[in-house]
Parts: structure tokens; sequence; C-alpha cells
């Protein structure tokens, strides 16, 4: 699907995380920022990009990345938590 439609929200998050499972993080990340630019209303897009970067040692990425009204999470030191509100 992301092939014929680059512009599916969905497609590129389910690429993303078809490639965090086969252990390409780097390329996950690309995927799963395209889904968020694409206007994915899916909380779990910030909080697999933030796994995503953090297993791609972009931890500072992570840490700029979630916004809050996505899904309210912090990083610190290299981990990521949900934060209940």
């Amino acid at each position: 699907a992301a092939a014929l439609d680059p512009r599916h929200a969905d497609a590129a998050y389910n690429l993303g995380m078809v490639l965090m499972e086969v252990g390409r993080p780097r390329e996950a990340v690309a995927r799963l920022r395209r889904a968020r630019v694409l206007g994915s209303d899916r909380p779990d897009v910030a909080f697999n990009l933030v796994r995503a970067q953090l297993e791609a040692h972009q931890s500072e990425d992570a840490r700029r990345e979630p916004p809050e009204d996505y899904f309210p999470m912090i990083v610190d030191k290299g981990e990521f938590k949900i934060v209940q509100r």
C-alpha cells in the first residue's frame, strides 16, 4: 500500500512496525515520522516512533519528539515511560 500510495498514513505506520520487527529501527524511524507527517491520529505512532529512535540509538531525537497531544510520555536516560494524567 505504501508503494501504491505514499500519502497513506496507515501504510507508512504499518511498514514502520514491520521494519521494527525485523530489526531495522533506523528505517522504521523514517516511516513512523512519515505516518505522523501524513496526519495519522493513532496515539501509538508517537509511542512507537520514540521506541524506534531509542533502538536506533537516537535518544536525543526521542527526547524532543513526543508531542503531548499524541501520547503523554517522557524519555529519561534512554528509556521512555508513560505519564499517567
